[in-house]
């Protein structure tokens, strides 16, 4: 291993994130101890260390965190995000020459595409009419006709409505009698042949008189609801006489005494609770027990013809004088007699029958 001088060395590595590419200071360098083996194009990290370099973004930093802590409790600050607002290398000429230009190109960008205010050539008509400011619309202009029967038919319409609501006193019979909407083939009637009188007349007296039929009902059906409750609650002042089978003045006058006891250490505070003792009075009692369903007319005729059958098969088993296994449910106890030959009754059937000693 060859022996370098660390000047040299100094001088041929330059400075770390420099810019410019100048050779490092020697006397601002910091180097590392000196390695055990030297390994070729190993970098090793902090081996080469510029401390002006280092105090340079030191202060830099500073400044920045300086300005920061003098601003770390106000609520707002004013930032100037303008076109060339914190650029120095700029002259103050060239900064507002680009401000136009960029103003102008966000103007040319279809900002402006519906704006109407500026003036224009065209000119907007309707039915041979100029609309302006100036303009003022008209029911004519609402209404295309046809033909001059259309046009004709339009006017008549519009006088006999006009008539029908602001004639007055001087709307004449046959106006009022007369179809405003002309002779139909179909019906050709007048109004007052077609709806039988005065049509606008008789349909403001029906809907008068179905007004005063529906407030009619609605007072009657009231007044029935005020009696049905007024006899409800009569019924439930006699419902609460029956149930008021207790004395509550006795009863208060008990419990006044049992709370005295109590007080006094002559009885239990649990011992004289009505409620307590009636509800382990219920834990103690018998529960009930799930029984049958109850049985439909069908299941219980199948019953009766089943039970009647196995009576008839043991009557004529006793005809016969068979009478193993038989045990004489079907017989009552009054109408057996015992004898010598055996044991003789009387069935449910009226038969006589014996049944002999041994079942023989």
């Amino acid at each position: 291993m060859s022996s370098k001088s660390p000047l040299s060395s100094l001088k041929r590595h330059k400075n770390p994130g420099s810019k410019t590419g100048k050779p490092a200071n020697p006397f601002t360098q910091k180097k590392n101890g000196s390695l055990k083996f030297s390994v070729l194009n190993r970098r090793v990290h902090g081996q080469h260390r510029d401390a002006s370099r280092s105090i340079a973004n030191t202060l830099s930093s500073r400044e920045k965190l300086t300005a920061e802590f003098k601003n770390r409790n106000k609520a707002s600050k004013f930032v100037d995000r303008r076109f060339g607002a914190n650029d120095g290398s700029l002259s103050t000429d060239e900064v507002m020459l680009e401000r136009f230009k960029r103003e102008r190109v966000k103007q040319s960008k279809k900002s402006n595409k519906y704006n109407l205010s500026e003036k224009s050539d065209i000119v907007v008509t309707h039915r041979g009419k100029k609309i302006d400011k100036d303009y003022v619309q008209t029911i004519e202009d609402d209404l295309e006709f046809d033909d001059e029967d259309d046009e004709k038919l339009q006017k008549n319409l519009d006088k006999a409505d006009t008539e029908m609501h602001f004639g007055g006193g001087s709307f004449s019979k046959r106006k009022r009698e007369s179809n405003p909407y002309g002779d139909s083939e179909a019906a050709p009637k007048s109004l007052k042949e077609m709806y039988g009188g005065d049509g606008r007349k008789n349909e403001l007296d029906d809907v008068i008189k179905m007004s005063k039929m529906r407030k009619m009902e609605k007072s009657k059906l009231k007044e029935d609801q005020v009696e049905a409750f007024a006899g409800v609650d009569d019924a439930f002042g006699e419902l609460r006489d029956l149930l008021s089978f207790r004395d509550l003045q006795k009863d208060k006058s008990d419990e006044r005494d049992r709370r005295k006891r109590v007080r006094l250490g002559e009885e239990d505070a649990e011992s004289g609770d009505e409620w307590d003792g009636e509800v382990k009075l219920m834990n103690f009692e018998r529960k009930g027990k799930a029984t049958d369903r109850t049985k439909t007319v069908e299941e219980i005729r199948r019953e009766e013809a089943e039970e009647l059958k196995e009576k008839e098969e043991r009557r004529l088993k006793r005809m016969r004088g068979d009478f193993e296994g038989d045990d004489l449910s079907d017989v009552e106890e009054a109408e057996m007699k015992i004898t010598a030959d055996g044991i003789k009754y009387v069935d449910k059937f009226g038969n006589d029958v014996t049944k002999k000693a041994g079942g023989g």
